[in-house]
């Protein structure tokens, strides 16, 4: 059984590797982990919990690659709970 902290680093590979392979490197998007996983308390059946905050411009360019990345995590058997927003959806301007 694996502790929430090393469930965690092990979804972090994942989620990095799919990243990587559906957006590259780019910096007009970034990836949060919020929630539970965002605190590194990943338990057994928790979401993984992830904010994608980008502006309106760069979300439109990346729709086809962000899903393309959520479905890789889905596909992984990952339960992926996410919103894309930008800064001030967030209501942080």
């Amino acid at each position: 059984m694996f502790a929430p902290r090393e469930r965690t680093r092990a979804v972090d590979m994942l989620v990095r590797e799919a990243w990587s392979q559906c957006l590259g490197e780019g910096d007009s998007l970034a990836l949060f982990a919020v929630g539970g996983y965002g605190r590194g308390e990943l338990f057994p059946h928790s979401d993984i919990d992830l904010l994608v905050l980008a502006d309106e411009g760069a979300q439109a360019k990346a729709s086809e690659a962000l899903a393309a990345f959520f479905a890789t995590l889905w596909d992984a058997g990952l339960p992926v709970g996410h919103a894309v927003r930008s800064v001030e959806q967030c209501g942080v301007a």
